[in-house]
């Protein structure tokens, strides 16, 4: 599997509200820039799993579709629609996503919203 499939998997993991899923391509000391979240900086996994764990508590349903993706070396470029089900009504978020990866294992995890 190339590094793009990986960030794909990953993806469908977490739109799938697949906590072990999406963990499974993540190192353990991850780093993730995510500015939606109550942190802008979210390290490792098991502060990630709180995160999302909260957030599908009210996110009751997903789904991510990768509209484009882009690689190069250890570099993967995503550019996805999250729709999310919350309160009765599904929520499209455009994002855009780079990964870094290092032996199969996503390190780094930047998001940009729209």
């Amino acid at each position: 599997m190339d590094n793009k499939d990986i960030c794909k998997k990953m993806c469908t993991h977490l739109g799938q509200r697949d906590i072990p899923g999406l963990c499974q391509y993540l190192a353990k000391d991850i780093v993730i820039e995510y500015p939606a979240a109550p942190q802008a900086t979210i390290k490792g996994k098991q502060q990630l799993t709180e995160v999302l764990q909260g957030f599908f508590g009210w996110a009751t349903d997903g789904k991510a579709t990768v509209l484009r993706s882009v690689s190069q070396d250890n570099t993967v470029w995503l550019e996805c629609l999250d729709s999310w089900y919350i309160e009765n009504t599904w929520v499209d978020v455009p994002i855009v996503s780079i990964f870094e990866l290092k032996d199969q294992l996503i390190v780094r995890w930047t998001e940009y919203l729209d």
